[in-house]
């Protein structure tokens, strides 16, 4: 499963401490992966978002983006993939930038490659980018028909209708009626941003773990997709579940690397906001084994 580019991560909760492990990527890969992504006019374009202080490693994400693409190139060998240029940060400005950049991206690349069709990723706060994306008024809606395929990860729009941006309990908007039916949402069981009830803050990093089929399965639903310009269905995820997991988000949100915020506060930004050290600021005091090893796996 790992192949080219050999950038998947397995977490295991061992007497609570989490374990790490991930093949390093091979010196003479990332001239490949800048080859295709600077391709003109493909037959198919992955637009990928990543999650928040995920690292590209080396092209489109760690987590998520380099192992789909990976996954999907062996499928079809002219897909190409575009980054999403912004910060994938704890700023508030993060992902209205990312969703500039998508609409963008999306505008400009629809009129020079008129037959391109393309594949929307987002994980965790590139889900957020995306589904804000999708639904900005300044993106011309003729171009869905374009839009073969939406594969989410850990999205904080699986939530269901009274979805809140992590970031800034902003309301997510929900993705436009005419691409639902070309959504594939991956949630892990347990996952504090796509589930309202889950409080396992590891499961939100196991989505490119061979053993959970996430990168194979999206892949597969990818090239259906593909080969039926968009009508082979949605595949929606079957962990939603109800309640109120806001403590194992916001303790996600530190181990990454973002504020202290009071467990009743649904935003990250929201006591950085108020005073407590500016947006984005780091917890203070030293870091568990359990900051310690996220932060190596994403790179922060």
């Amino acid at each position: 499963m790992v192949g080219r580019l050999g950038v998947w991560l397995l977490f295991a909760v061992i007497q609570g401490e989490i374990t790490i492990a991930w093949p390093q990527s091979a010196a003479n890969e990332s001239p490949r992966i800048s080859s295709i992504t600077a391709a003109a006019c493909s037959p198919l374009e992955l637009i990928i978002a990543r999650g928040t202080t995920e690292t590209l490693n080396p092209a489109y994400g760690l987590v998520v983006g380099d192992p789909l693409f990976e996954a999907v190139h062996k499928l079809i060998p002219s897909a190409t993939g575009y980054s999403v240029n912004y910060p994938a940060s704890f700023e508030t400005t993060s992902r209205d930038l990312g969703r500039d950049d998508v609409v963008k991206h999306l505008t400009e690349q629809s009129k020079a490659c008129p037959e391109q069709k393309f594949v929307m990723v987002g994980y965790s706060q590139g889900g957020d980018v995306m589904h804000n994306a999708l639904a900005s008024p300044k993106l011309d809606q003729a171009i869905f028909e374009k839009i073969v395929a939406l594969v989410m990860f850990g999205d904080p729009g699986n939530k269901g209708p009274a979805a809140k941006s992590p970031l800034n309990c902003d309301p997510e908007p929900p993705f436009p009626s005419a691409l639902l039916p070309k959504l594939k949402e991956n949630c892990e069981a347990g996952d504090p941003v796509c589930t309202n009830d889950g409080a396992k803050i590891e499961a939100h990093l196991v989505y490119s773990d061979p053993a959970k089929n996430y990168m194979t399965d999206s892949a597969v639903y990818i090239k259906k997709q593909f080969d039926s310009n968009g009508k082979a269905g949605a595949e929606p995820s079957p962990n939603v579940g109800t309640g109120d997991n806001t403590a194992a988000l916001l303790e996600l949100g530190q181990l990454l690397g973002g504020p202290k915020v009071p467990a009743g506060e649904c935003g990250l930004q929201l006591q950085a906001s108020k005073g407590a050290g500016g947006v984005g600021s780091p917890v203070k005091g030293p870091p568990s084994r359990e900051r310690r090893g996220f932060a190596k796996a994403l790179g922060v």
